[in-house]
C-alpha cells in the first residue's frame, strides 16, 4: 500500500467568464532575476526498478533568487523566477518533500507567464528552510506560510498554485484568508474537503488499486520493509507517471529532500485538524482552475472534489489526456498552455 502521507499527490466545464478582476498590484514591486543555468542535480539513489528511464533536468536560462522567508518557526526557503507587481506561488505536494521535484514547473511558468513574480519554497523543515520540531509540523502551520510569503512579498493577494498536497493547503489558505486570495490553480489536487470525504477516500483506494496492480504486472517492484525511506521512495515513484518507468531525476531521491517523519506528522495532522480549515471555502469568490491527469493514479476523483469544493467559485476544469499525477512532465504543452489561459485570462 502506498503511504497516504504522501500525496504528490474530457472537459468537465466550458470557460467561465469571471466576474472579479484577477490581478492586483502589490506594494512592493522589485526584480528578481538572474541569468545562469540550472544546477546539477545528485545521480539518483539505489530503489529504482529495472528498465527505469530517468529523464535529466535539463540547462534552464534563467537560476532563481534564492530568498529566506520569515515564519513563526524560522524561515522558509523561496526560489524566485520573474519580476513585477504580482505573485504566483507554487505549493508543492508531500507533505515532507522539498520543492525540488516543481523546479520544471517553476520555469515552465516563468517562460509562459512574464511580468510577475512566481515562486516556489521548501515547506517548513525541508530542504534548505529551518529545521522543526515534529510539533511544529502541523497543516495550520503550512497555511500560515504562505501567509508568511504574502507578507514577504510586499503584496495584497496572492494567486497560488496548489499541486496534490498543495492543493488542500491552497484551500486551506482560500477558506481562511478569503481577502488575501486573487486566484487558484490546482494540478491534481487533494480536494480541499475534509479527509473522510468521499472524492478524498475514492482517489486514495484508486492510487493503491492502480500501484498493486503494477506490482502484479512486474513493473514495480515491492521491495522490503528493511528498505531505507530514500529507497522505498524511489521504487513508488513510478506509479505517478504516465509512464512508470519514464521518471524526471528531480523526483528521485537524493535529488530530491524527502523526510517521512515530517509527512507522517502533517498526515496526521490534516487527518484530524484539516477539515475546519477548508469549512469556509463556499463562500469563496475568486477565478479558479483545476487541471487533472486523465491517467492520474487517483483517478478523476481528485479533480472532482477540487471542483465541488470551489464550486461556488465556478471552476474551469481541464482534463489532459495521456498525463499522470505531474501533468507538466508528461504533456508539459497542455499544462503550461492551461496555466497560461487562466493566468492571462485573470489578467484580463
Amino acid at each position: 500500500m502506498l503511504n497516504r502521507g504522501t500525496f504528490l499527490t474530457a472537459g468537465l466545464a466550458a470557460m467561465v467568464a469571471f466576474g472579479t478582476a484577477c490581478l492586483s498590484p502589490g506594494d512592493n514591486a522589485g526584480e528578481v532575476e538572474q541569468q545562469l543555468t540550472s544546477s546539477p542535480l545528485p545521480p539518483p539513489g539505489p530503489g529504482l526498478p529495472p528498465g527505469t528511464v530517468v529523464v535529466p533536468l535539463p540547462d534552464f536560462d534563467r537560476q532563481p533568487v534564492t530568498v529566506e522567508i520569515p515564519n513563526e518557526v524560522g524561515f522558509l526557503k523561496g526560489n524566485m523566477l520573474g519580476h513585477g507587481s504580482e505573485a504566483i506561488v507554487i505549493i508543492n505536494g508531500g507533505p515532507g518533500l522539498d520543492s525540488v521535484f516543481v523546479t520544471r514547473l517553476h520555469q515552465g511558468m516563468a517562460r509562459r507567464l512574464p511580468g510577475r513574480r512566481i515562486v516556489s519554497y521548501d515547506q517548513r523543515g525541508m530542504g534548505g528552510s529551518t529545521p522543526t520540531t515534529a510539533a511544529q509540523n502541523t497543516i495550520a502551520g503550512a497555511v500560515e506560510d504562505v501567509e508568511s510569503i504574502r507578507r514577504f512579498l510586499g503584496v495584497k493577494k496572492l494567486h497560488l498554485v496548489g499541486q496534490s498536497f498543495g492543493g488542500f493547503v491552497a484551500g486551506a489558505y482560500a477558506s481562511t484568508h478569503p481577502r488575501n486570495i486573487a486566484s487558484i490553480a490546482f494540478i491534481d489536487p487533494l480536494p480541499p474537503l475534509p479527509a473522510d470525504s468521499e472524492f478524498t477516500t475514492k482517489g486514495f483506494d484508486a492510487i493503491n488499486v492502480y500501484y498493486s496492480g503494477l506490482l502484479d504486472a512486474g513493473i514495480l517492484e515491492a521491495g522490503s520493509d528493511d528498505d531505507p525511506p530514500a529507497v522505498s521512495w524511489n521504487r513508488i515513484i513510478g506509479v505517478y507517471f504516465a509512464n512508470p518507468l519514464l521518471v524526471p531525476i528531480e523526483i528521485t531521491t537524493p535529488a530530491a529532500d524527502r523526510n517521512p517523519v515530517i509527512g507522517d506528522a502533517v498526515d496526521a495532522d490534516y487527518t484530524a485538524n484539516g477539515a475546519a480549515l477548508v469549512a469556509n471555502l463556499g463562500r469563496v469568490r475568486i477565478p479558479v482552475l483545476v487541471i487533472g491527469g486523465g491517467i492520474s493514479g487517483f483517478g478523476p476523483t481528485f479533480a472532482q472534489g477540487a471542483a465541488e469544493a470551489m464550486k461556488g467559485a465556478h471552476p474551469k476544469v481541464v482534463i489532459i489526456p495521456g498525463a499522470g499525477h505531474l501533468p507538466w512532465f508528461d504533456k508539459p504543452a497542455q499544462t503550461f498552455g492551461a496555466l497560461q489561459a487562466f493566468f492571462d485570462d485573470c489578467a484580463h
